[in-house]
C-alpha cells in the first residue's frame, strides 16, 4: 500500500515537474516501486482481472451486509467484525482459509464506526474532492503542481483498492487465542499530503 502511494506520487511529479533532471529522477524511481509494487501483487491482480477476487469476496460482504442490518446506526463495534462474522467471543489463529476482515475497507469502516463514520467519509470524500479540483485547475507551470497530481494519483488508487481490500482502514492482527485490530494511518497521510499538496499549489507564489 504504502509503495503503491510512493508510486503515484512520483508518476505526478515525474509527468508535470518543471526540471527536467527532476522528471528523469522521479521517473526511475517510480519504474522501481512500480515493479517491486507489480511483482508483489502479481498473484492478486491475476485473480482480480480473471473474477476469482470478486466471486471469492461476494459472500463475504453479501455476510456483512446482513450483519450489518442488524445494526445499521451503530455499526459492529471497533475492529469487531470478525468476533461478529464468526459468532464467537475469542478469535484464535487462522488457518488459511480463516476469514479476518471484510476484504472492503467501506464495509470495514462501516461495520467499525457506523452510520457516523459512513457520513464522515462522505464529508471527507467531498472536501478532498474540492481540493483535488482546485489543484487540477492550478497553472500547469507550477513547481508543486506535479506533486499535486500525484497525491490525487494516490489517493484514486487507495480508492480503488478499498473495494477488495480492508487495508486501507485497518486489519487484525491475530495471535493466540486474542487479536489486535490495528487502525491504518493511510487515510490521514493521504488526507494531510492533499492538504499540503493544496496549501503549496493555492497559497504559495510561483517560482
Amino acid at each position: 500500500m504504502y509503495l503503491m502511494i510512493v508510486a503515484a506520487v512520483l508518476a505526478g511529479i515525474a509527468a508535470f515537474s518543471k526540471r527536467t533532471r527532476i522528471r528523469v529522477f522521479a521517473a526511475v524511481f517510480f519504474l522501481l516501486f512500480f515493479t517491486v509494487v507489480l511483482i508483489m501483487t502479481w498473484d492478486s491482480l491475476r485473480a482480480l482481472f480473471e473474477w476469482e477476487s470478486i466471486s471469492g469476496r461476494t459472500p463475504i460482504w453479501d455476510k456483512t451486509a446482513t450483519l450489518l442490518s442488524d445494526s445499521p446506526f451503530t455499526g459492529l463495534g471497533l475492529g469487531c467484525w470478525a468476533l461478529a462474522y464468526w459468532h464467537t467471543s475469542v478469535l484464535g489463529t487462522p488457518t488459511v482459509n480463516e476469514i479476518t476482515h471484510a476484504h472492503n475497507a467501506y464495509l470495514e469502516l462501516y461495520a467499525n464506526t457506523g452510520l457516523f463514520g459512513v457520513l464522515a467519509l462522505l464529508i471527507a470524500l467531498a472536501i478532498g474532492m474540492k481540493l483535488s479540483l482546485d489543484i487540477i485547475r492550478s497553472p500547469r507551470a507550477h513547481p508543486w503542481y506535479g506533486l499535486g497530481v500525484g497525491v490525487i494519483l494516490a489517493c484514486v488508487a487507495t480508492l480503488l483498492v478499498g473495494i477488495v481490500e480492508s487495508a486501507p482502514m485497518g486489519v487484525p492482527l491475530v495471535a493466540t487465542e486474542t487479536y489486535y485490530y490495528i487502525i491504518s494511518p493511510v487515510a490521514w497521510i493521504l488526507c494531510g499530503l492533499l492538504v499540503i499538496a493544496h496549501r503549496l499549489i493555492t497559497k504559495s507564489p510561483r517560482l
